[in-house]
Order: structure tokens, then sequence, then C-alpha cells
């Protein structure tokens, strides 16, 4: 419901603040989480890209097969 999205949206607002902060372990754990849990208002791809670009470093091969999958 309602709650859901919302609380969605605060988890997607918060991994963008954590990948802005180098926090990327965090940033992939709440992201992860997006793509298990998606809603109306954040979607299992946006969970996906969240997740590509906090492991784009420490995991670059899973990150290209996430955005590859995407296309």
């Amino acid at each position: 419901g309602t709650d859901h999205n919302i609380a969605s949206l605060a988890k997607l607002s918060l991994t963008e603040m954590l990948l802005a902060q180098g926090k990327n372990e965090e940033a992939e754990k709440l992201a992860r989480e997006l793509v298990s849990n998606p809603s109306a208002v954040v979607s299992k791809e946006q969970g996906q890209l969240a997740v590509a670009r906090a492991i784009a470093k420490s995991k670059p091969q899973e990150a290209q097969q996430i955005l590859q999958a995407l296309q």
C-alpha cells in the first residue's frame, strides 16, 4: 500500500545519499532490498540499477551482468 511506496522511496533516496558519501556496502544492502521488494513507485529495475552503481568498483563483473540484463 501507500506505506510500502513511501518506504521504498525513502530507501531509494537513502541509497542515493549513501552512494554519494561513498558508503557503497550500505547502499548495496538497501538496493538489494528494493530489488527483493519492488513497489508501485520504485521498480525492481530501479533497485537493480542502484545495486549496479553500488557494486561498480567492488564487483564490476556482477554490475555489468545486471546492466546487460536490463538492456
